[in-house]
């Protein structure tokens, strides 16, 4: 496992490091689970960041295990901002991370998004 581990190191640091993280975020997220009592639609407000922490490590862990040329700028410069911005999103506004999306924020992230991947691949 620890060959493993180091492997994956070797591949790409930063998305390793990004992912672990994330795997620290989770587990704060289901301490936070534990102590707060409140719901919003039925379900405690920690879920959504829990699954979103555990998500990205299990992508950015992916991701670092099949890079073997030891580069990554385009996939960092693409990934990691966005990755930012909904992290830091997500506690200004929990409640709406519960209701169902309208077409408008679908369509201006969809854009967001292609607009970061072609800055990327510049």
């Amino acid at each position: 496992m620890r060959a493993f581990l180091a492997e994956l190191h070797r591949r790409d640091r930063l998305l390793s490091r990004v992912a672990w993280a994330h795997v620290a975020l989770a587990a704060l997220f289901v301490a936070a689970m534990t102590f707060d009592e409140r719901t919003i639609l039925g379900a405690n407000p920690w879920v959504k960041p829990f699954k979103f922490a555990v998500s990205v490590a299990i992508y950015l862990f992916s991701v670092a295990w099949l890079r073997t040329d030891g580069g990554g700028g385009g996939l960092r410069r693409a990934v990691l901002p966005r990755l930012g911005r909904l992290a830091a999103a997500g506690p200004r506004r929990q409640a709406a991370a519960f209701l169902t999306p309208t077409p408008q924020p679908q369509a201006s992230s969809a854009a967001a998004a292609a607009s970061e991947l072609m800055t990327a691949r510049a």
